[in-house]
């Protein structure tokens, strides 16, 4: 014996897709990509791991499920004590670190996009997504 009549069964299949889309649309706002300058007050959320080389100055982007960061533009930056020695040896703007949100995992030394070093003119978040 069935409960529902056609049409109930049908608005409560209309009512039920609707609250799961307008679910999903709340779950992605929340879940929506940040970038950010760490400062002093917010170094705890660099991420970590063997390789983690984020500092003060430098910038994080991250959305649910990655997060990496970005070296910024500051005097003689290298990814760690052991990269690029020498005049050119410094790489802002560079990939540093990048591992699952939350791991705390970061294996990577640094990826340099064409093998950049030396200075740039600036490193800066262009638009937050806010």
């Amino acid at each position: 014996m069935r409960l529902l009549f056609p049409a109930a069964r049908q608005r409560l299949s209309a009512i039920v897709a609707t609250a799961t889309l307008n679910l999903a649309f709340a779950l992605a706002l929340f879940a929506a990509p940040e970038a950010f300058e760490i400062g002093p007050d917010n170094k705890d959320q660099l991420p970590r791991g063997k390789e983690a080389d984020g500092i003060i100055g430098d910038f994080v982007l991250r959305n649910d499920k990655i997060e990496a960061v970005i070296s910024a533009n500051l005097p003689l930056r290298r990814a760690n004590m052991s990269t690029f020695y020498g005049t050119n040896g410094i790489s802002p703007g560079c990939l540093y670190d990048l591992t699952l949100r939350g791991a705390h995992n970061d294996q990577l030394t640094c990826f340099l996009p064409s093998g950049q070093q030396g200075p740039v003119s600036w490193v800066r978040v262009a638009k937050d997504g806010k």
